[in-house]
């Protein structure tokens, strides 16, 4: 009876051995696992934040180029264009929004 008792006693600690290392690696995997997503998330804060920084930027640059355009708009006349160059066009034609009633067939 006693050798049954320490065969039984020596498979649970033999179990709980392999028990506790298999928690152990299980909680270390979890542990690395947490620290590359932690390391992951301050990564793409940073790069969001510096890509915030660019659009503000870019948003900046865009701005003073549309207040350029507008300045330049109100400032063009018959006289700067013919100055520059620029011709009336000797003839003048529009496109219409009607509908053609005929259809080519060949």
């Amino acid at each position: 009876m006693t050798e049954t008792a320490v065969q039984a006693i020596r498979k649970i600690e033999k179990i709980s051995k392999s028990v506790f290392w298999t928690m152990l690696a299980i909680i270390i995997a979890l542990g690395l696992t947490y620290m590359y997503f932690i390391n992951k998330t301050i990564w793409n804060v940073a790069a969001r934040e510096k890509m915030q920084d660019e659009i503000v930027a870019i948003n900046s640059q865009l701005g003073e180029k549309e207040f350029e355009y507008i300045k330049s708009k109100g400032s063009i006349t018959m006289e700067s264009a013919k100055a520059l160059g620029f011709d009336e066009p000797a003839r003048v034609s529009f496109v219409t929004k009607e509908i053609l009633k005929t259809v080519a067939m060949r």
